[in-house]
């Protein structure tokens, strides 16, 4: 196949400042709009697109191009994160009763296009690149890739509708949140001997296990949690009881349970862990007070639309035939 394609791509890092949030889960405004309030400024809110398109030119032409054949092809375009009519309307109602505040999209930390799994590791790429890190709302992120025979013939087929394919843009957010302000007692081996109950037999367990234990413990006094006000059972005090007895009595398993062997980062929910047996005959009961903000990641993917590059398929993808 002697097709080449020339291209540069561009794309600017910002060192992200995390916003703090008065609260992690967020105030639900419609199926559409989520509000995230910002913990000083009480007119200022954060929240996330919903859209995710390819960007056009400045003549409403999508920046975008596949050329294969029978052993593969080459895509390169560009992307952009948007906001739908409907969650434009949304906020317009939203101003009308709160016309002093300010809404932003929270800062991406991360950013990806993703084809049910990873596009790395789905074989339909025999290499692919894009900027990591997000533009904001209408800012554009370059990518481009080589296609595998069968990423070529899917990805064609998908964008006259003949199959259900279709790529997603995924960012990950971040921003400090959950002030947590408490005095805390731990007692360490029971507090081992209900994590080792909760093994009965098995070889590892998921991090998303252990709030479970958490919540057991909290229950029968064996971890104490004295609050300058709240309630003891609340999220961020369970997160951050698992991670202590992570560091205390477990050892990570290598693999994640989403097939991923990078745990540097990540959260303990989706991770598989084994006890360190033993350990509990070095540790001793702890009294502490614990003060401090917790970091706030989510992740967040979209549907990329691509009705423009079906709208002009026949100009933007190009089938060479073999000789």
């Amino acid at each position: 196949m002697k097709v080449f394609l020339i291209f540069s791509l561009f794309y600017m890092q910002f060192s992200i400042a995390r916003p703090i949030l008065s609260q992690g889960k967020g105030i639900k405004i419609n199926k559409l709009l989520t509000l995230y309030p910002d913990h000083q400024n009480k007119n200022l809110f954060y929240f996330y697109a919903d859209s995710s398109e390819i960007s056009l030119d400045k003549h409403g032409y999508p920046k975008f191009s596949l050329v294969y054949d029978s052993e593969g092809g080459f895509v390169h375009g560009a992307f952009k994160l948007s906001i739908s009519e409907e969650m434009k309307l949304a906020i317009k109602d939203f101003r009308v009763n709160y016309p002093n505040a300010t809404l932003t999209h929270m800062p991406i930390l991360e950013n990806s296009l993703e084809a049910g799994v990873s596009v790395e590791g789905s074989n339909l790429f025999a290499n692919f690149k894009h900027a990591d890190k997000g533009a904001p709302i209408g800012g554009e992120t370059g990518f481009s890739g080589e296609l595998t025979s069968r990423g070529a013939k899917l990805f064609s087929e998908s964008l006259r509708g003949s199959n259900p394919f279709s790529l997603n843009q995924c960012i990950t957010v971040s921003g400090l949140s959950d002030h947590l302000d408490a005095h805390i007692s731990i007692d360490w081996r029971e507090s081992y001997k209900e994590l080792q109950a909760s093994f009965k037999g098995k070889i590892w367990i998921i991090g998303l296990d252990l709030k479970g234990v958490v919540k057991k413990l909290i229950k029968k006094g064996i971890v104490k949690i004295t609050r300058n006000g709240g309630d003891e059972n609340d999220q961020a005090y369970i997160r951050k009881m698992a991670e202590m007895l992570i560091k205390e009595f477990l050892t990570p398993v290598t693999e994640l349970i989403n097939g991923s062997s990078k745990s540097k980062g990540k959260s303990f929910l989706g991770m598989k862990f084994k006890m360190k047996y033993e350990s509990y005959k070095s540790v001793a009961d702890i009294d502490f007070y614990l003060s401090e903000r917790v970091n706030l990641e989510k992740k967040h993917c979209l549907l990329l639309g691509m009705e423009s590059i079906q709208e002009n398929y026949d100009t933007l993808v190009k089938y060479i035939k073999g000789e």
